[in-house]
């Protein structure tokens, strides 16, 4: 099966262009979900939830992204948040007549004038990799959003019973 891919087209200050967004590797997004939720995790998150396996976390990490999107990863370290922004500039490729160029850090500003157009596209490739948990996006494997909500409750200290 190949890669979920998104082709977009945006208005950059006047001038109509056409971008394509393209799904991470399952590994690297895994990874990227990892690092998202140690961020998440240091703002506080940690404290109010009580999770019984490394899905449950994923589910919470990638539910929070969905809820609250890139906003969520605004009370972190910047320099932290940047590596994960970067990751999904990566995602994207800039169509110039008929070749894509993989966007980068580096060359992003060669192609695009409006900050607007480079949320646009970090949006977009975040929505790409988490739609699993839009409404009817649930797969054998994956517990709905509607279910996601059922992992996460408030913590409470656990004690043994010998």
């Amino acid at each position: 099966m190949a890669r979920k891919t998104k082709e977009l087209k945006l208005n950059d200050r006047g001038t109509e262009k056409t971008f394509r967004i393209t799904e991470m590797p399952a590994s690297k997004f895994e990874w990227w979900l990892i690092r998202a939720g140690k961020i998440l995790l240091g703002t506080g998150l940690g404290n109010s939830v009580d999770v019984d396996s490394a899905e449950d976390v994923q589910q919470i990490i990638a539910q929070t992204l969905f809820k609250d999107g890139l906003k969520s990863l605004g009370g972190v370290n910047l320099e932290e948040a940047r590596e994960l922004y970067d990751d999904l500039l990566r995602c994207v490729e800039f169509k110039n007549g008929d070749f894509y160029m993989q966007m980068d850090p580096e060359t992003v500003d060669a192609q695009i004038e409006s900050v607007k157009t480079l949320f646009t596209l970090r949006k977009e490739a975040l929505m790409l990799h988490i739609d699993f948990l839009a409404a009817g996006g649930e797969s054998a494997s994956t517990p709905a959003a509607a279910k996601a909500g059922a992992v996460i409750r408030p913590h409470t200290p656990k004690t043994s019973h010998r």
